[in-house]
């Protein structure tokens, strides 16, 4: 029942959303109801990340952070903004709305307390020994 602000960063891109923020804005599990198979997924070692690309995604989530405590117009709920730090350009794109029957905020919630990470993903953290 709280606002997500979420940013990641990979090589030379990052992303922003704000979820779970106003009227029918979903939250992550709605747009991400399952995880992805691990042997996909990369890791920031081996994937590689840039401390500039961090640092602009960084200061546009505090950015979001503000816009929500001082419940400003334009955060950015149901939308994901991308960011490509080699051509210099980002844009916007829609996101859908929540989902009525999502697991942990639709109408018949069936999460409701934190799971074990590793065991619904299948895996944990491999950048860690």
């Amino acid at each position: 029942k709280l606002p997500l602000v979420s940013g990641s960063a990979l090589r030379w891109e990052g992303q922003l959303t704000v979820y779970n923020y106003g009227e029918g804005c979903p939250c992550y599990r709605c747009l991400f109801p399952n995880p992805p198979d691990p042997t996909t997924v990369t890791n920031c070692n081996e994937g590689g990340v840039l401390g500039p690309i961090v640092g602009v995604i960084g200061s546009m989530q505090a950015l979001e952070v503000m816009k929500i405590a001082g419940n400003l117009p334009g955060a950015l709920s149901k939308q994901l903004l991308l960011y490509d730090g080699r051509d210099g350009k980002s844009r916007v794109i829609r996101l859908r709305s929540r989902n009525p029957n999502c697991a942990v905020c639709g109408e018949n919630p069936t999460v409701t307390a934190p799971i074990d990470y590793v065991v619904f993903c299948g895996a944990g953290a491999h950048d860690k020994n």
